[in-house]
């Protein structure tokens, strides 16, 4: 393995013996090495891959910047993730996960808000409750309590991990779509929809079931039978707002969807419309 550029003393960017670019890390591998320089392989004791927006330079210089005892704190929280959800977590997720953890450690626990914690913890609530848990794991290892909120952007790197690393942004994205389905039903249909209802909970995991597969690929269609034909001439307006629902999430997530997804969604509306005793038109299981 030949060094590429030394970042400091124990960070190098490296090209190994099939030519490809990896970043390593191992005490004293960079000390007194320069381009083109052989590493001794004994020294190295770790080796990062970047993820798809991420480039092996860009990966080394925020590496470098990391200190060593956050990215051991990190290792430790992907081994407990594992255990925990029971998912393969995808290992290029570690160093996003360090940056994360050392920025919280250098702020000494300063708040931040986080305007989307409501929706994760409804989309999410494994990875809130890991989260909690890593909180304790990082207190145990560096001394310092970080605030109950930060579970909230711990979880979003655990399902980040769960998906293949997809651009953080991509997965904020998502959390705030449910934020806007909430709103379309309750404006739609004149409801007023509870945080802690239920309903929101399991219109909350079908979103993310939804989320999911299309990530790892797209989701099979399902036959609607006769109830999507009762939902559109009895139901007509909880519906529409079904429709007008997966629309909004076709155009905003560049998805395809199709009419099943339609009358799922509608179906978790009805259960909205019919809990708060809104008019909803006939009952579509009496069909």
């Amino acid at each position: 393995m030949k060094v590429i550029k030394v970042f400091n003393h124990n960070v190098v960017l490296a090209r190994d013996g099939d030519g490809k670019e990896v970043v390593v890390q191992g005490k004293g591998l960079g000390y007194n090495r320069r381009t083109g320089d052989d590493l001794d392989p004994a020294k190295i004791e770790r080796r990062f891959l970047p993820a798809a927006t991420t480039s092996t330079a860009q990966l080394a210089g925020l590496v470098a910047e990391i200190p060593i005892e956050h990215i051991v704190i990190a290792e430790d929280v992907l081994r407990l993730a594992r255990a925990r959800l029971s998912a393969p977590l995808d290992d290029r997720a570690l160093i996003a996960l360090a940056d994360h953890i050392s920025f919280a450690l250098q702020r000494q626990g300063e708040p931040i808000d986080y305007p989307l914690a409501s929706e994760v913890r409804l989309l999410y609530p494994r990875e809130v409750s890991l989260g909690s848990a890593v909180l304790d794991l990082i207190e145990s290892r560096s001394g310092i309590r970080l605030p109950a909120l930060e579970a909230v952007p711990l979880a979003m790197h655990f399902v980040n991990a769960q998906v293949g690393v997809r651009p953080m942004g991509e997965m904020v994205r998502m959390t705030e779509m449910l934020r806007v389905v909430v709103s379309t039903i309750q404006t739609n249909l004149g409801l007023t929809i509870p945080e802690d209802s239920i309903e929101l909970a399991r219109l909350a995991a079908h979103l993310r079931y939804l989320f999911l597969d299309h990530a790892r690929g797209g989701r099979r269609t399902l036959p609607v039978g006769d109830l999507a034909t009762t939902f559109k001439t009895q139901d007509a307006r909880i519906y529409d707002c079904a429709r007008s629902i997966v629309e909004l999430m076709a155009r905003e997530m560049n998805w395809t969807i199709h009419e099943d997804e339609t009358l799922y969604i509608a179906l978790h509306i009805y259960r909205f419309a019919n809990r708060s005793g809104a008019p909803n038109g006939a009952d579509p299981s009496a069909a």
